[in-house]
């Protein structure tokens, strides 16, 4: 009693500490709903009319942008022709100062009126919408006596070309990958999927640094109560600034604590409006990437967009691969270790004996080996990844052979372990998913645990219960090894590569509201 009261003083005390933090802050406690003043609960922004009065406007716009101090913001007041007064107001580096001067400033300084030939405008009436607009790099007109403010779009902000992309490359299919601009990734996916039943909905997420972000879905396709459950958890986020798609999917995402991905981040345009066709809804974060996809699947992550682009046998002799992959990145250490320390019967007689004579001079048991093998080949994989480009072949060569060989020579590992770690480490790389990778290589960690200890028994043991844990993974409602586990309809296109022409329902899993895909026919099959 004793204990249990020791611990239930200390979690009170803590919760007294930081609800006294939060409103010595001049803050309300974490539980209340009403922090985030970007979004009020209908999800649009709280409205902050514009000053018909210029000096008004002037006076907001300096407070706000803490003006003259901030030297890149540049404040101009012009007066036209026929008398009225004007404010123009930029960012410096961020817009087209030619495109400014030829299709702004000179039509208001020569011309007689108002209007200005610009491609893109928009008149907005809220001076917090206005702001936003001006950081994305808009140039923003006031007007005296009118309270509405027009936004021009001369961004001019720099930005990485469209490249094939980094982490999943294929052979054949298109060679271009998303960029750091979101408004350039939604037009890749609306070239990929250009359906006027593709929807695009803005979001802003960010108190002190509010971004422009995006979630699409396919209306008429989409469950209208995934496209809320998305929108509900992005509007939710309160915090400054969110940088990183990595950071939008930490807050979204189902189970934070776990090992277990239940958000798909990819970057490429093409499989995110292949994920946009079976009833999915994508995110696009800005200065990110990468996309995010809702609800997530062990199959989506098993996948690549490859396989839809190759010949049904050849994708599925590749995912055979990929599958046995996987098995040999869980299992193989710890087999290993079961089958030398515990049941060594299983292993042929002269196996046996060679294992054995290599371990002769060794003073370190085997799972020490294993151990420190796995965390040598894990330090080399992040240095080749952290430093430059130039020296990570270099590091690797230096890494896995010399290290390796020294290692080897000095007696301290036997040459077995180096062989069993270096085809686990060869087939972790095939497999696709970075996120999946990291579950499958930690998770590897766990199970070489079960098998120093309990052998073979415990190694099956332990397999079953992670099998259990991640079987009651849910990604926003579905069960992340659906359509297996609960079963639900879908085509067979899982483990196997179906022919194209039959992959005619979508996942149920996702629960589109249209199931059947309108397909081609091959008539001149029937001839």
């Amino acid at each position: 009693m004793n204990v249990f009261h020791f611990w239930y003083q200390r979690l009170f005390q803590k919760k007294r500490q930081k609800q006294a933090t939060e409103f010595s802050l001049g803050k309300r406690p974490s539980n209340d709903s009403t922090q985030n003043p970007q979004v009020n609960k209908s999800g649009q922004k709280p409205t902050t009319p514009i000053p018909k009065s210029l000096q008004q406007v002037k006076d907001d716009l300096s407070k706000v942008l803490s003006l003259p101090e901030n030297k890149d913001i540049h404040l101009r007041e012009y007066t036209v022709p026929d008398g009225k007064k004007c404010l123009l107001i930029f960012i410096e580096g961020l817009v087209d100062s030619e495109l400014v001067n030829e299709t702004v400033l000179a039509p208001l300084l020569l011309g007689s009126r108002m209007d200005i030939p610009f491609l893109a405008r928009e008149d907005i009436a809220d001076l917090q919408q206005a702001i936003t607009k001006l950081l994305e790099g808009a140039v923003i007109l006031f007007r005296d006596g009118i309270d509405q403010a027009i936004v021009l779009h001369a961004e001019s902000v720099p930005t990485r070309s469209v490249e094939a992309p980094k982490t999943e490359n294929v052979v054949r299919g298109p060679q271009e990958g998303f960029v750091e601009d979101v408004v350039v990734n939604k037009n890749l996916i609306r070239r990929v999927f250009p359906s006027p039943n593709l929807m695009v909905e803005e979001i802003y997420i960010g108190k002190l640094a509010p971004a422009k972000n995006y979630y699409l879905y396919l209306r008429g396709i989409a469950n209208p109560k995934l496209v809320d459950e998305v929108r509900t958890r992005l509007l939710a986020i309160t915090t400054d600034g969110a940088l990183d798609a990595g950071e939008i999917e930490q807050f979204i995402e189902d189970r934070p604590k776990s090992l277990v991905p239940t958000v798909l981040a990819t970057e490429r345009p093409d499989r995110a409006a292949s994920f946009l066709r079976d009833g999915h809804v994508v995110i696009l974060a800005n200065r990110s990437p990468n996309a995010l996809v809702l609800p997530c699947t062990f199959w989506s992550m098993f996948h690549v967009s490859e396989d839809s682009f190759q010949r049904a046998f050849y994708g599925s002799f590749i995912r055979i691969i990929r599958l046995i992959s996987i098995f040999i990145t869980l299992f193989a250490p710890g087999v290993f270790i079961a089958a030398t320390n515990y049941h060594p019967g299983m292993i042929p007689t002269d196996l046996l004996l060679a294992i054995a004579g290599s371990r002769e001079r060794l003073p370190f048991p085997s799972i020490f080996e294993v151990f420190l093998m796995e965390f040598s080949f894990e330090l080399i994989r992040e240095a080749g990844i952290r430093i430059p480009s130039a020296l990570g072949s270099t590091i690797s060569i230096v890494g896995a052979l010399i290290l390796g060989q020294a290692a080897v020579q000095a007696n301290i590992i036997s040459p077995v372990i180096v062989i069993v770690v270096a085809i686990t480490g060869l087939a972790s790389f095939a497999i696709p998913n970075s996120s999946l990778g990291y579950m499958i290589r930690i998770t590897r960690f766990f199970l070489i645990a079960f098998a120093s200890f309990f052998g073979l028994i415990g190694l099956t043991a332990g397999f079953c219960m992670i099998l259990i844990y991640v079987a009651g993974i849910k990604s926003a409602g579905v069960p992340f090894f659906s359509p297996y586990v609960p079963h639900a309809e879908h085509n067979g296109d899982l483990i196997l590569r179906n022919l194209v022409f039959k992959d005619k329902v979508r996942p149920a899993s996702v629960r589109p509201l249209r199931a059947l895909r309108v397909w081609w026919s091959r008539e001149w099959d029937e001839q």
